[in-house]
């Protein structure tokens, strides 16, 4: 359990440092996304792990346009600015939950569950939308590419 525990501080110190060298990166996709002609991708929040009941979701997508990480220990993360570069980048986010842990600015903040699901609230082409994806499926985002 102690190992566990060390292994997931050490991702997550690792992914931290990852998102904070994502950040000019990232405003910069998003004030292109912001000035196409019909509206690009904007990810406004995405969370992985072991979801909280949808609620404590809204509230934390409140919070996470101040402070991009949920506390320590939490069985989620803040993967928003990660999850908006790769869809730069690719376009989707990759089938299978260790593929997903592998991308940058990611990590599996809960091995203890099994089951983990990905939320993603986003305005693509002037629509928004939220969805809850299983954590294993392939992650696109319709009209999107």
């Amino acid at each position: 359990m102690q190992r566990r525990i060390k292994k997931t501080t050490v991702l997550r110190a690792r992914a931290v440092q990852q998102v904070e060298t994502m950040v000019p990166e990232v405003e910069d996709i998003l004030r292109r996304e912001m000035l196409k002609t019909q509206g690009g991708l904007v990810v406004h929040c995405a969370l992985f792990g072991n979801l909280p009941p949808s609620d404590v979701i809204e509230t934390l997508c409140e919070y996470s346009k101040a402070d991009r990480w949920i506390a320590v220990g939490a069985p989620y993360i803040d993967v928003t600015l990660a999850t908006q570069l790769h869809f730069d980048k690719v376009g989707k986010l990759p089938t299978g939950m260790a593929s997903k842990c592998d991308l940058e600015g990611w990590f599996d903040p809960c091995p203890e569950f099994k089951h983990k699901k990905i939320f993603i609230a986003y305005t693509c082409r002037g629509e928004s939308a939220a969805h809850i994806y299983e954590a294993d499926e392939e992650v696109k985002i319709e009209n999107y590419y």
